[in-house]
């Protein structure tokens, strides 16, 4: 059908996929209350193979499970928290998590908890010492 000659061939080296010399970690971790009543935690991350995703882990135990967000931006929280059935709060929590959202931009993640889902935090955890205990950047080579 096509007559090839050696000529019109090429030999293409395709590059090595970088090694991964470094574990991800973070480089800054912040968290406020907006002026519109949201929380509001912005994590930077770094890793020279690429980011695959954040681990939250917090102490709202009984309100909201612990969670991992993908390296990309999500405008829904709903789609990624799965929250119990045993869960006493699921019927308050599960629309709050809808108005939640994640940007995630050049190693940086910004979960916005939405004021919904704030005054919930807020209201449920008073009196109890709340906190998120630690934010674990995976790597694409070692993500789930």
């Amino acid at each position: 059908m096509y007559n090839v000659t050696p000529e019109m061939t090429r030999t293409l080296k395709v590059p090595a996929a970088p090694e991964d010399t470094e574990n991800p970690a973070i480089t800054e971790a912040t968290g406020n209350i907006e002026e519109n009543g949201a929380l509001v935690l912005a994590v930077t991350a770094s890793d020279n193979v690429g980011l695959a995703e954040l681990e939250v882990d917090h102490s709202l135990e009984g309100l909201l499970p612990e969670f991992t967000v993908p390296a990309e931006s999500i405008s829904n929280l709903a789609e990624i928290v799965e929250i119990d059935d045993s869960n006493h709060y699921k019927e308050q929590i599960e629309p709050a998590l809808s108005k939640a959202n994640v940007e995630f931009n050049n190693g940086i993640w910004t979960l916005d908890f939405g004021q919904e889902l704030t005054n919930l935090i807020v209201t449920i955890a008073k009196g109890k010492k709340s906190r998120f205990n630690k934010f674990l950047p995976c790597s694409k080579r070692f993500s789930r």
